[in-house]
């Protein structure tokens, strides 16, 4: 769950945080789909934070092993979550959706976020596909 927790910190500080930076959105230069995937895995990261916390909490107290089956029951009607975010992903991801890739802002923003040290030269799609 650590690791899992630092890759979506990693791409939503990163890529996310830098493109509503930047002067054109995702919507503007026609990539409506990944702006709609990164919406919701700023949901999910909310999600695995608490869901980490309280696994973390579990271990600290002791006894982490009997507690984590209520921990998941009590998470597990939030998991549907990560269907909604499985669908997005497979939509924007199909060889048929629509890429900006001709967008020379968005080509140049993509690499200067790949090129920071905290993505390990690990490109969007490597984020994307963590979840």
């Amino acid at each position: 769950e650590q690791s899992f927790n630092s890759q979506i910190k990693t791409c939503l500080d990163v890529f996310v945080k830098q493109w509503t930076q930047s002067q054109k959105s995702l919507n503007e230069i026609g990539d409506q789909g990944l702006a709609a995937l990164l919406s919701e895995l700023e949901v999910l990261a909310q999600f695995n934070s608490a869901l980490l916390k309280e696994i973390q909490e579990a271990w600290t107290v002791g006894h982490g092993d009997a507690r984590m089956g209520k921990i998941f029951k009590e998470f597990a009607p939030f998991l549907k979550m990560f269907a909604t975010y499985l669908g997005l992903y497979e939509k924007w991801s199909s060889p048929n959706a629509k890429k900006p890739a001709d967008d020379d802002e968005y080509t140049r923003f993509s690499k200067a976020c790949e090129s920071d040290p905290r993505c390990k030269g690990l490109n969007l799609n490597s984020f994307l596909i963590t979840p």
